[in-house]
């Protein structure tokens, strides 16, 4: 049984959610709520909750605040929010959950299946870091000896070495990452970058033409040239405004 606290400003909102467990996951036993992030955290340290269901957008402290006051690890976390931004894909690749409200049923067994399947907690650093770059809307990328704090709209494309990952950037700039291009895909995903070839992922906005052909080729505005796999020209055509 996974023991789970609602934090929500809005009694409606904590109501629905409740109700919405109560009715469709067995699993799940909701032991307490809070209305804000003093009593999320009271209420955290008295329960040791598995889960905490907890709001993004409350007045004067809001979600991501509680992260930082907890010390270094806290329960699954399953954000909730009445806004529907980009973020909502990034924390999906992140291992914690983003339910946008009124919560979607199989949303939210989706997100609780999450819970189930990972290990009982998370590690606040690594989500800290996650949050820092929604919040900052740049993205870390790990190379050798340095961690690059880095604008999506700054990066041309990226390319696929082994499985080692090379950052193609305005002013010809270069950063060879540490993780395979798989990684960053579903992270660049919301910023409008796109898998056109096994070893590239392409800055839609940076591309200036498109050279048609089996799979054809992207020159992108620095100059640079692009192969295109014939399995991702027509998604390429539709994410160009040409389905």
């Amino acid at each position: 049984m996974i023991k789970a606290i609602i934090v929500d400003d809005e009694l409606p909102a904590r109501e629905n959610l409740r109700l919405l467990i109560a009715e469709n996951c067995e699993n799940v036993h909701v032991i307490a709520e809070a209305r804000n992030v003093p009593e999320a955290e009271e209420v955290i340290l008295k329960h040791h909750p598995d889960l905490v269901f907890l709001d993004v957008d409350m007045p004067k402290f809001s979600g991501f605040d509680l992260i930082d006051r907890l010390k270094t690890k806290i329960p699954n976390v399953i954000f909730t929010t009445g806004h529907e931004k980009y973020a909502h894909k990034a924390f999906k690749v992140a291992a914690v959950d983003y339910l946008v409200k009124p919560v979607d049923t199989i949303e939210l067994l989706n997100a609780i299946k999450k819970v189930s399947d990972k290990s009982n907690l998370v590690d606040v650093a690594s989500l800290r870091s996650l949050l820092g770059q929604i919040q900052s809307g740049r993205i870390s990328i790990s190379s050798a000896e340095e961690i690059h704090m880095v604008e999506p709209s700054s990066i041309a494309y990226v390319e696929a070495d082994r499985n080692c990952s090379i950052f193609h950037l305005d002013g010809a700039r270069k950063i060879m990452a540490t993780k395979p291009l798989s990684d960053f895909e579903k992270v660049l995903e919301p910023h409008r970058f796109l898998r056109v070839h096994k070893s590239f992922l392409v800055n839609l906005d940076h591309i200036e033409v498109y050279k048609k052909g089996r799979g054809g080729q992207l020159i992108l505005r620095s100059g640079q040239i692009v192969d295109v796999a014939r399995n991702k020209k027509d998604t390429l055509m539709r994410e160009l405004g040409y389905s």
